[in-house]
């Protein structure tokens, strides 16, 4: 049994978790855009779809703008409005996902089991996988963004 003097607050505890959400987030702003531009690189996307491969590559770095914008705000926003705060971070998190996982679906359509079809599939893994290390202080948000990301490939293989 804890002592009640040893007891962290419960809003010190989301604080906690919500910096150290930020901090990592940090690092993995811009992540979609390397691995679209590889995609777009190895694939017969390159020859078939290079305006929607280019428009697509685009569109992630201007997610990741906000992204990485409201991670650096962190201390300046979150004291007064942490909810406010949390509730953003999942927005900018979680629509990039859905517009990954959207285009996942559109490719596994288009190509089949086609090799296209499997690197980025193999790259969507691997952007899921990633998510754990960034995403764990969440974890009802890890799964959000797993789903997103996730479940448009499957629906549409």
């Amino acid at each position: 049994m804890v002592s009640e003097r040893y007891a962290v607050p419960t809003a010190e505890i989301e604080s906690r978790t919500d910096r150290e959400l930020a901090r990592r987030s940090l690092r993995v702003a811009f992540m979609y855009v390397p691995v679209a531009t590889l995609l777009v690189a190895i694939t017969d996307l390159k020859h078939d779809l290079l305006l929607g491969a280019a428009i697509f590559v685009g569109a992630m770095v201007a997610a990741g703008v906000p992204r990485l914008m409201w991670c650096r705000r962190f201390d300046a926003i979150y004291p007064a409005a942490s909810t406010r705060w949390r509730q953003r971070f999942a927005a900018v998190t979680l629509l990039p996902a859905a517009a990954w996982g959207l285009a996942m679906a559109l490719v596994a359509v288009r190509y089949a089991l086609d090799w296209t079809t499997i690197a980025c599939l193999m790259a969507t893994v691997g952007i899921a996988a990633g998510s754990v290390s960034s995403l764990s202080p969440r974890v009802e948000l890890f799964r959000r963004f797993v789903s997103v990301l996730l479940l448009p490939a499957l629906a549409a293989g």
